[in-house]
């Protein structure tokens, strides 16, 4: 007998243990969660989106020599700020004045020379009216007069093409630009082709990005922020490549006022018109990512699609949906809750 009492202590206890155990878990399960919350609005904000991007200009230009010459000026240093038409460069010009005046004697010899034959043209139609020439002898006067306008004439692009040259001898800036580099020195020998100078247009400058077509957002106001000041931006187009790296492609956004200098380096930056929940606040249910809210006295499970874990997301939620704060991660969908 006492054996016996032994073995039933033994099996008996644990049962009597696990059934009185069970009563307060049940009622645990069962009872209402404390809970706190916050209304969407005050948790949920726009988000700031940030790019690395530069000014950078749409030309660029190296002002090359026409002219077999060499430097007599260089009237511009580097990093020079230069408008349209100033004088950059002055080469020896001497060799091509003197080509210039040559062809223009040359204009005047053939001119002479067309009068004349001009004036035996219109004698012999006199002599011709009064049968003192013959019909061969007048077409020969015509023809030379029409061979010396073809020569004068000849004579005169002559002359412009000396001129031209001339013309070259004194290089002037072609746009609104910064000197960025001397390529040559006073005294130095040129030829057709020697470059002389770097420049870089100070118009059209404008702000390059590399994003990814999700990561911008249409419409936005868009700024250039650097070395503290901050730029409004409008879209002007995006590249059709995309970067087989990043996967990214360059987005180019002119200013719509004033401009930050050239060759700068900041960021763009943008809201977001969605209003962003932050990832402290999604949890993760039924193999899917959420946020918990309060209906009434029950717990509701809002389901974000392609949530990821450790991200903040955008919610289209009513501003005053009351979001579970504090003792959301013990919450399962339905639960029955008190708001402290």
């Amino acid at each position: 007998m006492p054996l016996c009492r032994n073995i039933m202590s033994v099996y008996f206890v644990p049962i009597w243990l696990m059934l009185l155990s069970a009563t307060p878990l049940s009622a645990q399960d069962t009872a209402p969660k404390i809970v706190s919350v916050q209304p969407f609005s005050y948790l949920a904000a726009p988000k700031t989106f940030s790019f690395n991007a530069a000014v950078k200009t749409a030309e660029t230009s190296t002002i090359s020599s026409r002219l077999n010459s060499i430097v007599q000026s260089i009237h511009v240093n580097e990093f020079d700020a230069v408008q349209t038409g100033q004088l950059l460069i002055t080469l020896d010009c001497r060799l091509y004045t003197l080509q210039l005046q040559r062809e223009q004697n040359l204009e005047k010899l053939q001119h002479s020379e067309w009068e004349y034959l001009n004036k035996q043209l219109q004698r012999g139609e006199a002599l011709f009216t009064s049968k003192n020439l013959s019909r061969e002898d007048l077409d020969a006067r015509r023809q030379q007069v029409e061979r010396q306008q073809i020569e004068l004439e000849i004579q005169r692009n002559q002359v412009e093409s000396a001129r031209l040259n001339q013309s070259y001898c004194k290089i002037y800036a072609p746009f609104d630009a910064i000197i960025q580099q001397r390529r040559s020195s006073h005294h130095a020998a040129v030829i057709p082709g020697s470059p002389l100078l770097e420049l870089v247009k100070t118009e059209d400058r404008y702000v390059s990005a590399m994003l990814k077509v999700h990561e911008y957002e249409p419409d936005s106001l868009i700024r250039y922020i650097s070395a503290g000041q901050s730029y409004p931006l409008v879209l002007n187009r995006i590249s059709p490549i995309v970067d087989a790296t990043s996967q990214a492609r360059e987005y180019r956004f002119n200013f719509s006022s004033r401009q930050a200098p050239l060759g700068s380096h900041g960021i763009i930056s943008w809201e977001s018109k969605e209003y962003w929940i932050p990832a402290a606040y999604v949890l993760f249910r039924n193999d899917q990512y959420g946020v918990f809210y309060a209906e009434g006295n029950t717990a509701r499970f809002h389901i974000i699609k392609n949530a990821m874990a450790g991200q903040d997301h955008p919610l289209q939620f009513d501003p005053a949906t009351a979001i579970i704060v504090n003792g959301r991660h013990n919450l399962q969908p339905g639960d029955r809750i008190i708001r402290e």
